[in-house]
């Protein structure tokens, strides 16, 4: 989060890192690999990048930056797939059998802040204090 309570410097962070990647994604496809293959190394290598943390500023995201990381899935949809290029997004997703980075990240924010739900806040403040030395109890 930047000085405006903005996400726009996180974006910026992620974004070269996942396009690197989708770099080696298009040398692996140069070299033949499967495309069932390249959308795991993308799932496990990529996405990843994508969307961590994502229950913390997923709601916060404009809609221009919500956008900017989308493309980036598309275009890794494209490399792996050549015959989305001018497809529209939502049949490149299915085709692939993903959903769009937004509706992850927003199951990911209803899953995240739901299992805190069921479990008390004190769990949380033990387990993750570095000397488990505090034991909180705020419910």
């Amino acid at each position: 989060m930047d000085a405006n309570f903005s996400w726009k410097s996180h974006v910026e962070a992620i974004s070269p890192k996942a396009t690197q990647r989708l770099y080696f994604v298009k040398l692996l496809k140069r070299a033949g690999v499967l495309n069932h293959q390249l959308l795991h190394f993308y799932l496990t290598v990529i996405r990843p990048i994508l969307e961590y943390a994502a229950p913390v500023w997923h709601h916060l995201l404009s809609k221009c930056h919500s956008d900017h990381i989308e493309a980036t899935q598309k275009r890794a949809l494209n490399i792996i797939y050549t015959c989305t290029y001018g497809m529209p997004y939502s049949n490149a997703l299915f085709l692939a059998g993903l959903t769009s980075l937004t509706s992850r990240k927003e199951k990911l924010s209803r899953n995240f802040f739901h299992s805190t739900e069921q479990y008390p806040l004190h769990v949380y403040i033990t387990y993750f204090h570095p000397h488990a030395i505090l034991n909180f109890s705020l419910v």
